[in-house]
């Protein structure tokens, strides 16, 4: 995620251990920027989604 100079860095797995499970949802942290310039998306099989100009305090879904 890159928004102005800020750019960040998430990695999600579904599970950590057996018989687990994580929350789907990832958060950024934009400071005092009101836009998100690009997100990067690398999918499991290797395929890269790309978005650009996209809205703040907004959830987005992104399926591959």
């Amino acid at each position: 995620m890159v928004a102005g100079s800020l750019t960040q860095y998430r990695e999600h797995t579904s599970a950590h251990g057996y018989n687990s499970a994580n929350d789907l949802r990832l958060h950024f942290g934009l400071a005092d920027n009101t836009i998100v310039d690009s997100i990067e998306v690398l999918w499991p099989s290797g395929k890269i989604s790309e978005y650009s100009d996209i809205g703040i305090n907004q959830l987005l879904t992104l399926k591959e």
